[in-house]
């Protein structure tokens, strides 16, 4: 069984709540990572195991929550299981009865089988991309980021590396994002011809070897990429690509140098993906001057329209300046969004009540509870 429960509300922002005696204690870094505040952490520094047992006098939970008084499970054991096939096997062992970061060839058998249900809500922040430098050439030209973006065929993307599993990706803002507007994607729809028509024009013609040249240049861009991620999307991008006569070179590095390098511009295309429960998270993305403005974009119009959405409280009226940012930002070619992901967790079918936050990421713990 899959169930879609939709975020219940929007934090403010991605921090959480400390106790400012807890930090004096225990300092800002690791330490308060490694100790869990309210909680027994059983492990490791790094808090392999965290036990919590129930206050049996909590009483002031948000109006949101399903009952009053306290929780209804005496005691939560959360572990801390890294590799994914091993959280799957422990899930199937009966040792653990909720487990999130899914193994995606196995999401399909756990629908299908009655002791599994599998919970799909999608998660919120900037969507996942490669960025275009346009400080860079042939980048820094918009008709050929304009061509690279509609030669991709996004659905065909999702189908072939993702199992259909998540969200074909529209624009700049993943779907669970306050304001998301899916109109976006008529501004560069799929269009192989297009995209052609858009490189013919810009001066780039096609060599012997297949590889579109100018200038005595070929047409090749290289592209940053996590080597702890799945090359697959990146990967079916470079087979796009190849079809108008692009060559795309992928260089792999460790996350750390990708972010920092990235940061100092010394890429011509990056992966890039921010998340974040408020629309205000594109200021960081794509605002001039911001550190992980990594298409390096200076643009008068976007940054008035970022402004605009952190102007008022009402949510109507920054929706109208946010949804006017991801059409700005897809106007000017400056990404091509790749994976609008869902967040998939699967329970055993005995256990309900889960909850999940308004960006998607953590499920809260109050109504979980054992089905008789």
């Amino acid at each position: 069984r899959r169930r879609k429960p939709p975020p219940f509300g929007r934090e403010a922002g991605g921090a959480e709540i400390l106790q400012l005696a807890a930090i004096a204690r225990l300092g800002q870094g690791g330490e308060i990572l490694g100790n869990p505040l309210g909680c027994r952490a059983a492990g490791d520094r790094q808090a392999q195991e965290v036990i919590m047992e129930r206050n049996p006098d909590y009483d002031w939970g948000p109006s949101f929550f399903e009952h009053d008084g306290a929780a209804y499970v005496d005691k939560l054991v959360v572990k801390g299981i890294l590799d994914p096939a091993a959280r799957l096997a422990a899930l199937e062992a009966g040792e653990v009865n909720i487990i999130n970061g899914v193994p995606e060839l196995d999401v399909k058998r756990l629908e299908s089988d009655p002791n599994y249900t599998v919970w799909a809500v999608p998660s919120a922040g900037i969507i996942h991309s490669l960025a275009f430098n346009t400080e860079k050439a042939p980048l820094d030209d918009i008709q050929v980021r304009r061509a690279l973006i509609t030669s991709v065929d996004l659905a065909g993307l999702q189908s072939a590396v993702y199992r259909n599993l998540h969200n074909v990706p529209v624009g700049p803002f993943r779907r669970g994002l306050a304001c998301w507007d899916g109109s976006v994607a008529e501004v560069w729809p799929y269009d192989v011809e297009k995209a052609n028509q858009l490189l013919d024009a810009a001066g780039w013609v096609t060599g012997s070897d297949g590889i579109r040249e100018k200038d005595g240049q070929k047409l090749t861009v290289t592209t940053f990429w996590p080597d702890a991620d799945d090359p697959a999307p990146v990967v079916y991008i470079q087979s796009e690509w190849k079809k108008i006569g692009v060559d795309l070179q992928i260089q792999t590095l460790d996350f750390n140098s990708v972010i920092a390098e990235s940061q100092k511009g010394n890429h011509m295309m990056t992966w890039g993906s921010t998340a974040g429960s408020d629309p205000d998270v594109a200021r960081t993305v794509f605002g001039s001057g911001q550190a992980r403005n990594f298409t390096r974009v200076a643009d008068a119009e976007l940054d008035a329209l970022l402004a605009a959405g952190t102007a008022t409280p009402d949510l109507t009226e920054r929706c109208n300046a946010y949804k006017q940012v991801q059409r700005r930002v897809m106007e000017l070619a400056l990404i091509i969004p790749y994976l609008d992901a869902n967040n998939i967790s699967v329970s055993r079918s005995d256990i309900t009540g889960l909850t999940f936050r308004g960006d998607g990421v953590m499920p809260y713990n109050f109504n979980l509870r054992r089905i008789p």
